[in-house]
């Protein structure tokens, strides 16, 4: 488990991805792959981590990145992989978020 201080300056990415559910397990695997195999080895990565509603209709992915810097050079890195989904994909909405408060 990935331990983050208050004190730092740990970066997060949180995007939700509106999806039919139909194509949600497509997205789910298109994910879990772009993080495993491309984001895990990318500068300041910390963890990720992917989830998928219960009702069907979205998945939501978490990257911790070591500093703002980081975070940014991801969505550069990633624009022309994530055309791939854009088919399957109602709406996907993504921001960097600074880590407050691990309990």
């Amino acid at each position: 488990m990935t331990v983050i201080s208050k004190d730092g300056k740990v970066i997060e990415l949180i995007n939700v991805i509106t999806v039919e559910p139909e194509h949600q397990q497509a997205i789910v695997d298109n994910v879990r792959e772009i993080l495993r195999d491309v984001a895990k080895k990318q500068p300041g990565f910390i963890s990720a981590k992917v989830h998928k509603s219960l009702d069907g209709t979205r998945v939501a992915y978490f990257i911790r990145w070591r500093n703002p810097n980081d975070g940014l050079a991801w969505f550069e890195f990633i624009s022309d992989a994530l055309k791939v989904t854009k088919v399957r994909v109602k709406n996907a909405d993504y921001h960097l978020y600074e880590v407050i408060e691990t309990v």
